[in-house]
């Protein structure tokens, strides 16, 4: 690794580390302020400044209540608000056309920023509140994962939540295998892997260790392709992480064990058991892992 690379890499966790909710507010309220400065700056009525400088503001805001979507979602409802007062104030017009639609594009793009920035803060908080890798015991659910028994009760609650009010509901189980002979450094890959299951799922999504190199992540409110979407930058930063070796060399976490994924949605389909969703959910990652290591084989 060069210096630039290293240099690199400890300014961007000095940055997670640091990163607060109190920081997001602080950077949403400020993009937010100068959106409205911008809007106050134009020569227009003071109406339309202030119900423009508002719709800034609001976007910003509520942005912070969800992720990149959600407040990409919130800056659209803002565009659209922006152009309604745009035109009720006269300024929507073939002169202003350019100017009008430059406001209203800034919108979506604020709500996005203010929706990641607000979603850093939440992962940043989470790692913040996990014990040092000095001070932690050996079961992962000292890592915030759940136990099999508490586990498996959350699933019964959610899926009969989603099927109570009709929302979907995905269930995803990762079932790990050592690769090398090296029983310690399969144990380090687990709990990196457990480490990084804890650090980038969203508040509403509950993670778990079900025990024999076997986790699980219930995602409410997603569908079978959001649940890949969601798995998608586990399995990124797993591939990227890396674990000290019994000859004290680092290897990378895939390097030492191979993982099966498993995912079991509700999806038009009313009336799944609880059990049945975790046992489909487990079948699909044993076989997952079964074909994988006769592939490599």
């Amino acid at each position: 690794m060069s210096k630039h690379q290293a240099t690199e890499r400890s300014f961007r966790s000095a940055l997670r580390e640091r990163w607060t909710p109190a920081l997001t507010d602080l950077y949403a309220v400020s993009v937010a302020g100068a959106a409205a400065g911008l809007v106050a700056g134009v020569q227009t009525t003071w109406s339309a400044r202030l119900m423009l400088g508002g719709v800034a503001v609001a976007v910003a805001l509520l942005a912070l209540f969800g992720e990149s979507f959600t407040g990409l979602g919130v800056g659209i409802a803002g565009a659209l608000v922006a152009a309604i007062v745009l035109q009720s104030a006269g300024l929507w017009t073939s002169e202003r056309f350019g100017w009008s639609l430059a406001l209203c594009a800034v919108m979506p793009l604020l709500g996005w920023l203010s929706g990641v920035a607000a979603s850093t803060a939440r992962a940043s908080a989470r790692l913040a509140a996990r014990p040092r890798a000095g001070t932690v015991a050996p079961a992962y659910g000292s890592l915030g994962l759940l136990t099999t028994d508490a586990f498996e009760q959350r699933v019964t609650e959610e899926v009969a939540r989603a099927e109570r009010f009709g929302r979907p509901l995905t269930l995803v189980v990762i079932e790990s295998r050592s690769v090398l002979d090296e029983p310690a450094a399969y144990q380090r890959a687990r709990r990196s892997l457990a480490r990084i299951m804890e650090a980038t799922t969203r508040d509403t999504d509950v993670p778990a260790d079900l025990g024999d190199g076997r986790f699980a992540l219930l995602l409410p409110e997603t569908g079978e392709s959001g649940a890949w979407d969601q798995l998608a930058p586990i399995l990124r930063v797993t591939g990227q992480h890396t674990v000290e070796l019994g000859d004290g060399g680092r290897a990378p976490v895939t390097s030492v064990l191979q993982v099966g994924i498993g995912v079991a949605a509700i999806g038009a389909e009313r009336g799944t058991p609880p059990e049945a969703l975790s046992l489909r959910a487990r079948r699909e990652a044993s076989a997952s892992l079964d074909d994988l290591a006769s592939w490599v084989a």
